[in-house]
């Protein structure tokens, strides 16, 4: 019951912190209401390494079903 609420007060509270009204975009970046921040860093490493452990999972799969089936 204890972890319930620790985790719950963990989660609302990480939802208030990002909820927070957006700040206007500096002078010369589009429109106010675009996204000033690319995904880039630590968002494409993340993405990599889920496509690269995916296609090792795939791999092994098919490696297992070919050594099954012989």
């Amino acid at each position: 019951m204890k972890r319930i609420v620790i985790l719950t007060i963990i989660v609302l509270g990480v939802t208030v912190a990002i909820g927070q009204p957006q700040s206007p975009a500096p002078d010369g970046f589009g429109d106010p209401g675009d996204p000033v921040v690319p995904i880039d860093g630590i968002s494409s490493l993340l993405i990599a390494g889920g496509i690269l452990f995916g296609g090792k999972k795939a791999y092994d799969l098919k490696k297992k079903n070919e050594e099954h089936l012989s």
